[in-house]
C-alpha cells in the first residue's frame, strides 16, 4: 500500500474516534429535567397502595402477606387519605 494512503486512513480513524468520544460524552438532560419538574410537587415518601401493589407483581394473597409483614415489623405504614390508600416507609 501507499504510505500516503496509510497516513490518511489512520488520520481518518483518529478523527472518527475523537468525534465518537465527543458525541458519547454529550448527555441530553431534557427528559430528566422534565421528569424532575413533574415529580417535584409530590411527596416521595408515600406511594399509592394500588400502584405499589401493581408494580410488585405479587398475587393478592402474597401481597396481603407481604404488606402485613411490613406493617407488623414497623417498616411500612398504610394510611387512608381522602382519595386512596398510601404506603409510606418508616
Amino acid at each position: 500500500m501507499n504510505l500516503n494512503f496509510k497516513k490518511t486512513t489512520i488520520l481518518l480513524l483518529l478523527c472518527m474516534g475523537a468525534l465518537y468520544t465527543t458525541m458519547a460524552q454529550t448527555v441530553n438532560t431534557t427528559y430528566a429535567t422534565q421528569k424532575n419538574n413533574t415529580l417535584s410537587g409530590l411527596d416521595k415518601s408515600k406511594v399509592p397502595h394500588k400502584l405499589l401493589k401493581a408494580q410488585s407483581g405479587l398475587s393478592n394473597k402474597k401481597w396481603d402477606k407481604a404488606i402485613k409483614g411490613l406493617t407488623a415489623s414497623k417498616v411500612a405504614k398504610v394510611e387512608k387519605t381522602n382519595e386512596n390508600l398510601m404506603v409510606s416507609v418508616l
